[in-house]
């Protein structure tokens, strides 16, 4: 009774859309599973047509992670899909994201967790962005059939997009900015003294010389 005073009555149908909804996005990899397993987790007493599967969870782990992570694991040649179980599928998607980051195909934006060093430590650029240093052909070709941005690695799926944009007009692009140089004040007054120093008295009027050549 208590239950159902205080527990929505369609709560195993929200379960399961909230489940379903989840997909990596702009999270790091370890997130994205986290946040699945306890999704996964809130169904386990729905009963019959409302928990998830192994195989199920295996597919929508695939399926919804970031988009050239899973474009790099099913180019992998050795991979027999069938025969993976869902705790393999996210070791092996975990140890692939992390190269991914390594070699910078994934923006470090995206790889901002406690589980490494090397994640912790973004790389500056000359311009004081952070942005991939790289992307690989099979990257490059997610990116563009997505309609995402080279410069920051975004598509329209990433939070905060902003429609329209390329590399040439990325929001996260830092623009340029040329300081013109001006003389200081003091620099103005030397070279006026100097130029003074320059010159003779007779020159200057300071009526020394000028009165010993009258006489």
């Amino acid at each position: 009774a208590v239950r159902d005073r205080f527990v929505p009555g369609n709560w195993k149908l929200q379960a399961l859309a909230a489940f379903y909804a989840i997909s990596q996005g702009s999270s790091d990899f370890t997130t994205f599973v986290t946040n699945l397993q306890s999704a996964r987790n809130a169904l386990g007493s729905a009963g019959k047509g409302f928990t998830i599967s192994d195989g199920l969870f295996k597919n929508h782990i695939l399926f919804h992670c970031h988009p050239l992570l899973r474009l790099r694991v099913l180019a992998m040649p050795g991979l027999v899909y069938e025969n993976i179980k869902s705790d393999g599928l996210i070791s092996l998607l975990s140890g692939t994201w992390d190269s991914m980051v390594a070699e910078g195909a994934i923006p470090r934006k995206l790889a901002v967790t406690t589980s490494g060093p090397l994640r912790a430590l973004p790389t500056a650029t000359s311009s004081g962005a952070t942005f991939p240093k790289r992307y690989l052909s099979m990257d490059k070709e997610a990116i563009r059939a997505a309609g995402g941005c080279f410069k920051c690695g975004d598509t329209p799926a990433t939070p905060g997009w902003k429609p329209g944009h390329n590399s040439y007009n990325c929001p996260k692009r830092t623009p340029q900015v040329v300081a013109a140089v001006l003389p200081s004040s003091s620099q103005v007054v030397d070279d006026e003294s100097d130029d003074d120093c320059g010159l003779p008295s007779c020159v200057l009027g300071n009526g020394t010389d000028s009165e010993e050549s009258d006489d």
